[in-house]
């Protein structure tokens, strides 16, 4: 009784409502697990893998039911909301200038961003980069001429109620230099506690443009770790930072914990060599060492390519973007290669002693379709060379030589792939394994050999992993054509459950050729997406860069799509948008920030914890990750998951990335609290509305 006294006490000099607070230890329970015996909702531990304006401030209809705080160790009270049907639209409102990154405010610009909460008080920050290569920003221009931003989310002090951003990019350190500068290179970057000390740190990528020596500023890759009083300090270098005398075109990263020891380890991809030329270069898989260093374990453990092994399909290939995905749900997490120029894509099936290359028998490095013969190149080259069957006249202009554009390689089957620039990892057909969703850069004039964005479907069974790509008519997830010279420039995606109603939805972006904008995609209850851009009001023009974060704290989530510049854009700069989320917040929810012990135990970030929420007959899983796709996007760490018309979750089983992948679950759940569970520890309740 005496602990629920003082927790009265303060609740009333709180200025969040906190419904159940921890005991004020930032670090994780000491190991002992205890289970609930109140009321009969458990909380339940196994050492094994068992399946079992700002808007107002009610959101909507909401009733709580039973107010009487229950006993100690007990559950809040319901807080029931009524869905309310999408209507028409707009489902999401433009809010840049209102968050103060606007054209009148910080003018942010950038495409390439990474959305978490890197200050520790529970709302999502931003980082921001923007394209280039090689150069540092120039902090002597008027205005300074910067490529990357370091925001804050912080209260408005001009309003009772709103958020709005804080530029710290200079205060936190983040473009610190090793000669003592401002103004880093850097292109993208990945956040996760590297030394498990509840402080997030930052793998900052740096890609360096072998064709523009003469610009190269010495600048590598960095890791930075989170400093006590705020901010982030250069980590003692080691593997992660190549050396000047080499070249790296880091495009991507996503940490993970492949040996499930407690220390986050990071999977890094590169593009070509140099560009111009096929051969690409080595990804690299380092283990972290617990202390802010990397130890190179890429052939250690099996992950070895090669140079000109082309037609094996060994090659080094080049990355557009890595993810990392659990494809067989075993614990373990695999590895993605998002590949560029036609290649194959790579996944590496993770056997708990090395990987194992299984892009082929598992149907995941390309589709089907060989067949060349609508390749507008092609049948130029016919038109000097004799070929057989002849595909026709060309419909373009040939160049000169009319051959020119195709050559020896370009039938071969390692160039009859696709152009992918994201892999998105997750549950969409609610089976409990992870679909991938490709999204490619694919042009009218290279015809049907080139894969097309879509969604592969999990059909992973005692036999192995197995990848069906239903195709688009199948999954809903076709694009409208506004011209018969279409170009499709799927170079991000974003999946997230936009209206919570339960079914996690696709948000793809579609950049960099004319008529291009992103994409909403609804899921329906059979399974099947419906197009819902026009209605959805985030049909951003030339959206290059989504991610989605839940900024004002209302329990849905809104999304910063950035911008492309190329080709006859309508922006001027890359700019930075933020679109709130209108409709969401109607549904029922919860959000769920889970922290692991730290070494021995699952990393604290929990990055590779599954999660499985299940009401009435359906049952969502979800997984914390560590950065995915072209230059590193990154969404909250934190999962907000759609619950619709329930109230309450049947079951929470929280699968750990431990050792042990300990499994913990707890029932009856109340709906549209934030859930904070410390690996092995209880349910901590707090308010979703935070503001």
């Amino acid at each position: 009784m005496k602990k629920i006294f003082y927790l009265l006490i303060l609740m009333c000099i709180c200025t969040t409502a906190v419904i159940a607070c921890s005991d004020g230890n930032d670090d994780p329970a000491d190991g002992d697990i205890e289970n609930s015996e109140t009321d009969g909702d458990s909380a339940d531990v196994d050492d094994t893998d068992g399946d079992g304006t700002e808007e107002d401030a009610s959101d909507g209809d909401m009733d709580a039911v039973d107010g009487d705080m229950e006993e100690e160790g007990g559950y809040p009270p319901l807080k029931c909301k009524t869905p309310e049907p999408l209507g028409d639209g707009p489902y999401f409102t433009d809010v840049t200038d209102q968050y103060g990154i606007g054209r009148d405010g910080l003018a942010v610009d950038g495409n390439r961003m990474a959305v978490v909460d890197f200050n520790n008080d529970g709302f999502a920050d931003m980082l921001v980069h923007n394209t280039g290569s090689n150069v540092r920003d120039d902090l002597e221009a008027d205005p300074p001429k910067r490529l990357k931003r370091m925001l804050l989310n912080v209260k408005n002090p001009n309003l009772p109620v709103g958020r709005v951003f804080e530029d710290v990019t200079d205060t936190y350190g983040y473009t610190q230099t090793r000669d003592g500068q401002l103004g880093r290179a850097a292109h993208l970057a990945v956040f996760g506690d590297v030394n498990n000390d509840g402080r997030l740190d930052i793998f900052s990528g740096t890609y360096i443009d072998a064709n523009n020596k003469p610009t190269d500023a010495g600048d590598r890759s960095e890791i930075l770790t989170g400093k006590l009083a705020g901010g982030f300090a250069l980590a003692p270098q080691s593997d992660t930072t190549p050396s000047k005398t080499e070249f790296p075109s880091t495009t991507g990263a996503s940490f993970l914990d492949y040996d499930l020891d407690g220390n986050l380890d990071l999977w890094v991809g590169f593009f070509y060599k140099q560009y111009g030329y096929l051969e690409g270069l080595q990804n690299r898989l380092y283990k972290g060492n617990g202390d802010g260093t990397f130890t190179d374990v890429t052939d250690e453990l099996g992950l070895t390519t090669f140079a000109d092994t082309f037609d094996e399909g060994t090659n080094h290939k080049p990355s557009y973007g890595v993810t990392v995905c659990d494809v067989n749900d075993d614990g373990l997490p695999d590895l993605i290669s998002s590949t560029y120029g036609r290649q194959f894509n790579e996944l590496w099936l993770n056997n708990g002693n090395g990987f194992e290359d299984i892009s082929q028998s598992s149907g995941f490095a390309s589709d089907e379709n060989l067949d060349y013969s609508d390749n507008e190149f092609y049948r130029c080259y016919c038109t000097v060379n004799e070929c057989d069957p002849d595909p026709g006249n060309p419909s373009v202009q040939c160049p000169s030589p009319a051959g020119s554009y195709w050559g020896s390689t370009d039938e071969n089957e390692w160039r009859l792939g696709g152009n992918t620039f994201v892999s998105v990892c997750g549950d969409w057909t609610g089976d409990g394994l992870p679909e991938v969703f490709n999204g490619e850069i694919q042009h009218w004039h290279i015809g049907q050999s080139s894969d097309p964005s879509s969604l592969l479907v999990n059909e992973t069974d005692e036999n192995g992993v197995l990848f069906n790509r239903p195709g688009r008519d199948a999954t809903g997830l076709n694009q409208m054509h506004l011209v018969a010279s279409w170009n499709e420039g799927n170079m991000s995606a974003a999946r997230f459950d936009f209206d919570l109603d339960g079914y996690p939805d696709l948000l793809m972006g579609n950049s960099d050729y004319p008529g291009t904008f992103a994409m909403l995609y609804r899921q329906t209850e059979d399974g099947v997406f419906e197009d819902v851009t026009k209605a959805g009001g985030a049909n951003h023009q030339r959206a290059h860069g989504v991610v989605a974060a839940d900024f004002d704290r209302d329990g849905d989530l809104d999304v910063v799509i950035g911008s492309s510049t190329a080709r006859e854009s309508p922006w001027e700069t890359n700019e930075t948008h933020i679109y709130r989320n209108e409709v969401g917040n109607k549904s029922n929810a919860a959000r769920i920030t889970l922290i692991g012990k730290g070494e021995g135990f699952a990393n604290r970030s929990a990055i590779g914890a599954r999660v499985k929420i299940t009401t009435g007959d359906r049952t969502q899983t979800e997984w914390i990750d560590g950065g995915y796709g072209h230059f590193g996007l990154q969404s909250e760490l934190a999962l907000t998951v759609g619950l619709g018309e329930a109230c309450s979750i049947d079951k929470l089983e929280i699968r750990w990335p431990n050792k042990d992948l300990s499994v913990q679950t707890f029932e009856n759940v109340p709906a549209n609290y934030h859930l904070i569970i410390e690996e092995g520890g209880e349910i901590q309740f707090e308010d979703m509305l935070a503001y």
